[in-house]
């Protein structure tokens, strides 16, 4: 059995609240803490996928909201805001239907590049999901959108930049019930035009992407799962690494755990790093359930080393990581169980040591449910999350600024110090081989129109701290 250190319930004093429950809605030009949540009066958050940085003092935040569109349903979110959090811009764009981006990449001039998906009806069938691109300026306005027309469910993931200047955009192909589903791979140009698109997976299994990163010889990285997992059922799931060329051909495909279970469960999850990328998963074993995972892989793709890092009494995942300017590791996610839910950042080592590690919670703990993103500023860093408790609604965007020490003189109550265990393991490595099929004869790009709406004056932000 393993050790773990008990939980150390430090909880110092809040500067700045009266009355946690009464908090006043700000004029979001006007921000003046270092936690500040951004929404309306519906659900605006699930989740924030990520944080772009723009300039030093300028970062977009890209997520979902029904707040404040015509139909009711989730649109494209994205809020500009300054290193301190006040709004300068917030605009939503969509459709009839469900509309959301997931992750974004920077073209050569400055603008954005947009993943997700859009839903429309087809034939039978009531709602069909297509892979959604969209390119927009960095103050936010609508250039062109396009979806990817298919017969089955496609969703777009994640896109990133390759070394050609191109784009690769990962995500998955199949049935929405999860049975038959396998990658989708999309290689196209800024202007949206297809130079290449690929389904792969294996003909007994299903595989998903969620995250991709370019690669020094210009092909991509790609990382997802193969195995089926389903919220409250373990069931069995694998990591999933396909290195692509640039021309789109697969130099290997391997998994990585096989008797143990890993789940991918974000589109940040893999990230490139100074001397190779850094994954960011969650585990399980029987002694202490579900637990947060940290693999470090060099450019080749081999893996350095792989820390579980997690508690007996709770569950823990990791959504994103970086590294950051002293060569250290930050790891963001959840620590939670069946009645609460709080955000959980640590800090590791060059090696992976384990140096820092604590929840962000709130005054009854569980109010900030989780952390999605971080990215780190001159001063400190900044970290996406979301809420249930705080905010103008059922759930808002939260955006925390927190020091190098990684904490915040404003803010203190919702940090609480968290003693974790870590183990070190071997995960098994297995070379696998995918089925290709080429998806330019089934698939092209098509304009679709969307509305767009400004709603900077509308947008509502909470301070939390001051």
């Amino acid at each position: 059995m393993r050790k773990i250190l008990k939980l150390s319930l430090i909880i110092i004093a809040f500067f700045g609240i009266v009355g946690i429950l009464n908090i006043s809605f700000l004029n979001s030009k006007e921000p003046k803490g270092s936690l500040i949540t951004y929404g309306g009066p519906g659900r605006d958050c699930d989740s924030p996928y990520g944080i772009e940085k723009i300039s030093e003092n300028e970062y977009l935040i890209i997520g979902t909201s029904n707040s404040f569109g015509k139909s009711g349903e989730d649109d494209a979110l994205l809020i500009n805001i300054d290193v301190e959090g006040k709004v300068n811009f917030a605009e939503i764009f969509g459709g009839i239907a469900e509309d959301r981006l997931h992750k974004v990449a920077r073209t050569e001039n400055g603008d954005f590049i947009g993943v997700g998906y859009s839903c429309s009806r087809k034939g039978l069938k009531e709602y069909v999901k297509d892979l959604l691109l969209v390119r927009f300026d960095k103050r936010g306005k609508l250039m062109w959108s396009k979806i990817l027309n298919a017969e089955n469910d496609q969703v777009g993931y994640s896109v990133v930049k390759t070394k050609d200047g191109n784009f690769v955009a990962v995500g998955w192909e199949g049935e929405i019930t999860g049975k038959g589903q396998d990658i989708l791979v999309v290689k196209f140009n800024e202007e949206g035009e297809i130079i290449f698109a690929k389904i792969l997976g294996t003909p007994d299994d299903e595989e998903q992407s969620y995250s991709v990163a370019s690669t020094d010889d210009g092909g991509a990285l790609i990382f997802g799962k193969k195995g089926v997992e389903r919220m409250e059922a373990l069931g069995h799931s694998n990591l999933l690494l396909i290195k692509l060329d640039s021309k789109g051909n697969v130099d290997f495909a391997k998994t990585i755990g096989q008797d143990v279970y890993y789940y991918l469960i974000s589109p940040t999850a893999i990230e490139k790093i100074k001397d190779g990328y850094l994954l960011a998963a969650e585990t399980y074993s029987p002694e202490s359930g579900k637990d947060g995972v940290i693999i470090k892989l060099n450019g080749a793709g081999d893996i350095i080393f792989t820390k579980i890092i997690g508690t007996l009494e709770n569950n823990e995942r990791f959504r994103s990581a970086i590294q950051t300017e002293d060569g250290n590791y930050l790891v963001v996610g959840d620590l939670y169980n069946y009645s609460k839910s709080e955000g959980l950042l640590v800090k590791l080592d060059k090696n992976g040591k384990l140096i820092d590690s604590r929840t962000f919670s709130g005054k009854n703990r569980g109010e900030i449910n989780r952390l999605d993103n971080i990215k780190e500023v001159s001063d400190g860093y900044l970290i996406s999350g979301k809420t249930n408790f705080y905010g103008a609604g059922d759930f808002d965007n939260v955006i925390m600024k927190i020091d190098k020490s990684l904490g915040s003189s404003k803010c203190n109550l919702i940090k609480k110090e968290i003693r974790l265990f870590k183990k070190n393991v071997e995960p098994k490595e297995n070379l696998i081989s995918l089925k290709e099929e080429n998806g330019l004869d089934l698939m092209e790009f098509s304009d679709i129109i969307f509305d767009q709406n400004d709603v900077t004056e509308v947008i509502q932000s909470s301070v939390l701290c001051e």
